[in-house]
C-alpha cells in the first residue's frame, strides 16, 4: 500500500500541469511589454499575436465614444507595426486578476514614456483588459478598457 501512495504521490507531482487562463494572461502582458519597447520589432508582435486566435476580435476603447477594432490578427499585427518605437521604459503591472469559465479580467498600471517629437514624455495610465479564451486556450476576444 504504501508503495502504491508513493507511486502515485510521484506520478501527479511530475505530471505536466496545463496552464490556467490568469497565468496566459500574466506570460501575455510580459510579451505585451516587450512590444511595446522603444527596440521592439515585428517578432515581438508575433510573439503577442501567438496567444491568439486567427480570427481575434481586439478593441482598444479610449472612451465610451472613441475605440479602435480589429478583426483577425492580419489587422491587429499591421495596427501593432505602424507604432513600433513611439514608447520606451515600459513597464506593465498586474493589480488585479479574476478568473472565471474561460475568461480573464485584468487590471494593470501600464507606465512608459512616449515620443513626442524630438521629446520622450512620462505617461502612465491603468488599463482593465477583459480577454475571452477558447477552448484551445488562444484569445477570441480582447478589449482593452483605457
Amino acid at each position: 500500500m504504501r508503495l502504491l501512495l508513493l507511486f502515485l504521490n510521484v506520478y501527479f507531482t511530475v505530471q505536466p500541469q496545463a496552464a490556467s487562463h490568469a497565468d496566459i494572461v500574466r506570460k501575455l502582458l510580459f510579451v505585451k511589454q516587450q512590444s511595446y519597447q522603444q527596440n521592439a520589432t515585428k517578432e515581438n508582435i508575433e510573439a503577442v499575436l501567438d496567444f491568439c486566435s486567427d480570427s481575434v476580435k481586439y478593441d482598444h476603447v479610449l472612451s465610451p465614444d472613441k475605440k479602435f477594432s480589429f478583426d483577425g490578427k492580419k489587422l491587429w499585427r499591421s495596427g501593432a507595426i505602424s507604432h513600433l518605437g513611439e514608447t520606451r521604459n515600459v513597464k506593465i503591472v498586474i493589480a488585479k486578476l479574476i478568473e472565471k469559465q474561460n475568461l480573464v479580467m485584468v487590471e494593470y498600471e501600464l507606465s512608459r514614456e512616449v515620443k513626442s517629437g524630438q521629446t520622450w514624455e512620462p505617461s502612465k495610465s491603468t488599463i482593465v483588459s477583459v480577454i475571452e479564451f477558447d477552448k484551445a486556450n488562444k484569445i477570441t476576444r480582447m478589449t482593452d478598457y483605457l
